[in-house]
Formats: C-alpha cells, structure tokens, sequence
C-alpha cells in the first residue's frame, strides 16, 4: 500500500524509517515508510537498523 501511494505522489520512499532509536530503556520504533514529496523518484530506499 505504501508503495502505491508513493507512485501516486511522487518523490522518495524510504522505507522502514528509524522514528526512534534504540535505547536504555526503550526499544527502536520504526515507521513502515516516508515519502519525501520534492526527493528524487528513485523508487523505494530500504534501511536496516540493527
């Protein structure tokens, strides 16, 4: 779903995107996908967070 909604605006997909990162007490919050509506259209970027 998210990559069709990318098609339809335009712009850069990151997906997986880090919201928050890891930490002491608290785990790393990832959002399913970003769409940067002036970026290239390169279609989506994946990133892994480990």
């Amino acid at each position: 779903m998210i990559r069709w909604c990318s098609e339809q605006v335009g712009g850069t997909l990151v997906e997986e995107f880090l919201a928050v990162p890891k930490g002491k007490n608290k785990s790393r919050r990832l959002i399913d996908g970003i769409i940067i509506r002036d970026g290239e259209n390169r279609g989506p970027k994946r990133r892994r967070h480990y």
